[in-house]
């Protein structure tokens, strides 16, 4: 409720959902950041971290100004922040991921407001178990402000890589 759903100043943990194994799944959420900077390579924010048999980041490496995708502790694609798409401060943008757990063809891909930004293609493991976000990487604090808003994750099993849908709720009329 309100203006955002959480608030995050860059000593939080990561928050989000914990379920049965899975193979893939898609997930969105908004954010609106103040910028992120922090002190040496472990001033890290994440965007997404996603459990199961490798721990999957999209962090924001604050101190390379990029936005990152870590697949079981190493770095496998980034992007500048500049060249992200979401590097204007005090602005919603709309960030999703889809991955494919598989040891040979799984895949990993960020969107930024429905276009794709980093994809990597690889070994992902064999099983998502948790799609979490919001919170920093190490127990090194970052410097920022972040607000999130609007979590949802689903199961997308035998689906291909696309972008999320969007994960603003429209209000239904209930016929009774």
């Amino acid at each position: 409720t309100g203006a955002y759903s959480f608030n995050m100043s860059g000593a939080e943990i990561p928050r989000g959902k914990a379920f049965a194994s899975t193979t893939q799944v898609r997930a969105n959420l908004f954010l609106n950041h103040g910028g992120v900077s922090g002190a040496g390579s472990t001033s890290n924010a994440i965007i997404y971290l996603l459990t199961g048999t490798y721990d999957i980041l999209v962090q924001w490496a604050s101190d390379s100004s990029t936005i990152e995708i870590v697949v079981n502790g190493t770095v496998q694609a980034s992007i500048s922040t500049a060249s992200s798409g979401m590097a204007t401060t005090n602005t919603w943008y709309s960030l999703g991921i889809n991955v494919k757990a598989d040891a040979t063809t799984g895949w990993v891909s960020f969107y930024v407001d429905g276009v794709q930004k980093l994809t990597w293609t690889g070994n992902t493991g064999s099983a998502i178990t948790g799609v979490y976000f919001y919170g920093r990487n190490t127990a090194t604090t970052w410097v920022g402000q972040a607000y999130f808003d609007d979590f949802c994750v689903d199961d997308t099993v035998g689906e291909a890589d696309a972008a999320p849908p969007s994960p603003r709720w429209d209000p239904q009329a209930i016929n009774g």
